[in-house]
């Protein structure tokens, strides 16, 4: 599973990293993607692919909810701090790492199963983040 799990990582990510301007361009703008001859449809069907495909190799190791908890709640919190997408896609991944080394010790020291405080770890930081910036506008 180890090795399955790295190989699809590094594939998606390789297609990201050498995509990145035109994913980016055809999610935000897929009328401007088609100036200089991108094809939005293609690269729209691409980007839903490479989410299927790290959905997939993510349940058989930490279950569905982990995975939805994982894709949406960081992405979420780094929407509320951050104003610019580069900035959203780190801010994501640094709080699903460290949310889930936070939820990983609080099962240990808790004897709760990890899944759960994983998300319960990214739930409070959501609604930390939530509170300190409610009162400031976008």
């Amino acid at each position: 599973d180890l090795v399955i799990i790295a190989v699809m990582g590094v594939i998606v990510l390789g297609i990201i990293a050498a995509l990145y301007k035109e994913l980016v361009l055809m999610s935000f703008d897929p009328t401007a993607a088609e100036v200089p001859g991108l094809p939005p449809g293609a690269l729209h069907y691409l980007l839903l692919v490479l989410l299927a495909v790290t959905i997939v190799v993510s349940i058989q190791t930490v279950g569905i909810v982990l995975v939805v908890a994982l894709l949406v709640t960081p992405a979420a919190t780094g929407f509320l701090v951050v104003r610019r997408f580069p900035l959203l896609m780190l801010w994501g991944a640094v709080q699903g790492v460290l949310a889930s080394i936070g939820g990983i010790y609080l099962s240990y020291y808790g004897s709760m199963a990890s899944g759960a405080s994983i998300v319960v770890v990214n739930t409070v930081c959501f609604l930390l983040v939530l509170a300190v910036t409610r009162g400031r506008r976008r």
